[in-house]
Order: C-alpha cells, then sequence, then structure tokens
C-alpha cells in the first residue's frame, strides 16, 4: 500500500522544510564560493557548531519549521 503525505499529519510540512533546507544550503555554498571566493574549508566551517557558527543549528531549525507551525495550529 502507497502511503501518501496527505495521510501522515507533519509530513507535508517536512518535505517543505527539507526544500528549504536544500535551497538554503545551495544559496548558502553558491555565495561563499562564488560571490565571496572563500575556501571550501572556510565555508564549512560555517556549519559547524563545535567552532562556534551556529549556521548548521540554523538550518536544522528551518528543516523543522514548518512542521512546528503545523503542529502549533492543529
Amino acid at each position: 500500500r502507497e502511503t501518501r503525505a496527505s495521510e501522515n499529519p507533519g509530513i507535508r510540512e517536512l518535505y517543505i522544510g527539507a526544500a528549504w533546507l536544500v535551497i538554503m544550503m545551495c544559496l548558502d555554498l553558491y555565495f561563499g564560493r562564488f560571490v565571496f571566493n572563500l575556501k571550501w574549508g572556510t565555508i564549512l566551517d560555517d556549519f559547524n557548531p563545535g567552532k562556534g557558527n551556529l549556521l548548521g543549528i540554523g538550518l536544522l531549525f528551518l528543516l523543522f519549521c514548518p512542521t512546528i507551525v503545523f503542529w502549533s495550529y492543529s
């Protein structure tokens, strides 16, 4: 039996969050590499919370943000 996203509450919103995550990561990588001419190591360090950078945590929040809003309104 095929499961649809509409049958599982919150799954569609998780897909939306995943799309936001991919778009934001692509933009971050593009701007870091081609606009600001940063090295790949410097760009990847921005995603490392162990070095004090919170971009990775912000992207995780972005992933779950639509689901959190869905649960808060339902």
